[in-house]
């Protein structure tokens, strides 16, 4: 329930009921990909795919301090209390990629390449899985001038770490552009640019 530490020469005391964390995640996913030739100089690849992610919280047992523990590494007892689960994760996400290859010469020697697409981070729930719903609250104390830790100088509830509704996913935006050359009947050079715009990190 509680720990001390020394930082700059002052003590303190950190004091938060045991908790327990974690998530469930269900991902389902479906893609589509064709390759359309125009003609013989121009080819396009089109895709399209679609993900439906769902996560959140279990419902959890409110921990105290007591035995039997449910972990060996403290004195960790559920009680009967249950902490009702919380969904975070309702996605429903369209990733559209186009991809082009163009010929310039009838000898098909020369290729111009470009592409285009969406993609999104999979749902991993470390990203979200703490705080958990009905997360004790913490305190922080320092020593008063008795030696005693009664000085409280920090406390921190659930509300003040709770994670947003509206969490949205890792999404990236990929821009590619490439030149290639044939010099000689095994030897080509090629040249490609790659950018990469990613948010919601």
């Amino acid at each position: 329930g509680s720990y001390m530490y020394n930082y700059g020469g002052t003590l303190y005391r950190a004091v938060q009921d045991p908790y327990q964390y974690g998530g469930v995640s269900n991902d389902t996913g479906v893609f589509l990909d064709d390759r359309i030739t125009v003609n013989d100089r121009l080819t396009l690849n089109l895709g399209v795919r679609y993900d439906i992610n769902r996560g959140g919280f279990p419902d959890y047992n409110r921990l105290t301090i007591g035995e039997p523990s449910i972990s060996p590494s403290g004195s960790y007892l559920e009680t009967d209390e249950v902490i009702p689960g919380v969904d975070v994760i309702k996605w429903n996400l369209v990733s559209p990629r186009v991809g082009i290859a163009y010929q310039p010469r009838a000898n098909g020697k020369t290729v111009i390449r470009g592409s285009f697409g969406v993609y999104y981070d999979q749902n991993v729930i470390g990203n979200w899985d703490a705080p958990p719903p009905g997360k004790p609250t913490f305190f922080l104390f320092t020593q008063g001038p008795t030696g005693e830790f009664d000085e409280l100088i920090s406390e921190q509830t659930s509300e003040d770490v709770e994670i947003h509704p509206d969490l949205r996913p890792p999404r990236t935006l990929q821009y590619a552009a490439g030149f290639e050359h044939q010099i000689a009947q095994h030897v080509s050079i090629g040249t490609q640019y790659v950018y990469k715009r990613s948010q919601d990190l």
